[in-house]
């Protein structure tokens, strides 16, 4: 049977990157994807969409979601940053003493699914944030940036995300995207990001990034 699959997305550049690479990779799998971005505020009679404010707009989002379509193909999943997490998101104060940013995860996203409560719903929060990804290969930036002196700075780069067997332990002190706009100060994660991690391939993101993979794994294995 064929699934449709809704993704509720922090911002735009998760937003392109669901809409660009992920729905017609899933669509491989019979996994009919669409996405949009958390409500976060309005203006006037307008909601506007980007950015993780709290958890109850987050919850609302994907609550109202799954109310407006019942149906039992549906499933419902995320893609929202660990990093800078609002405090009131699910198990986020009390799992701070985690021994690792994994193992904390594992436990936000399990208190998140029980908050849900709905057996469509597959909570899934990226470590730390999307720009983890890019650190597979972090040297891919120089197709959106190229020349001489990005070539260099992103050496300098790429030799920093090397000390990192998986992308996704990068610290917080000193995220990802931290790292790129301290090379690359007029970085733009929604059009270079993605265009970025479509150079990179989602093998070989997989194949660095173990929680990013499990996530598309069971994904791809709806509609078997």
């Amino acid at each position: 049977m064929s699934i449709r699959l809704h993704i509720v997305v922090e911002g735009q550049s998760e937003e392109t990157f669901v809409n660009r690479i992920l729905v017609p990779h899933l669509s491989r799998f019979a996994v009919w994807t669409d996405a949009r971005s958390v409500y976060t505020s309005h203006q006037g009679p307008y909601w506007i969409r980007g950015g993780m404010t709290s958890y109850e707009r987050a919850r609302r989002d994907v609550t109202l979601w799954l109310r407006q379509d019942r149906s039992p193909d549906v499933r419902l999943t995320t893609m929202f940053d660990f990093y800078r997490l609002p405090p009131d998101f699910p198990g986020v104060l009390e799992t701070a003493i985690a021994p690792t940013a994994q193992a904390r995860v594992d436990l936000i996203e399990k208190a998140f699914a029980s908050d849900v409560n709905d057996t469509r719903f597959i909570p899934y929060l990226q470590v730390h944030e999307f720009e983890a990804l890019i650190f597979t290969d972090v040297e891919s930036l120089s197709i959106p940036y190229p020349g001489t002196e990005r070539n260099a700075a992103l050496k300098r780069l790429g030799a920093e995300g090397l000390k990192h067997k998986n992308p996704e332990t990068i610290d917080l002190e000193n995220p990802p995207s931290t790292r790129i706009l301290k090379h690359i100060p007029d970085y733009d994660k929604v059009s270079a990001g993605v265009l970025a991690i479509e150079g990179i391939g989602l093998q070989r993101i997989r194949q660095a990034c173990s929680h990013f993979n499990r996530w598309l794994t069971r994904l791809e294995g709806l509609s078997a």
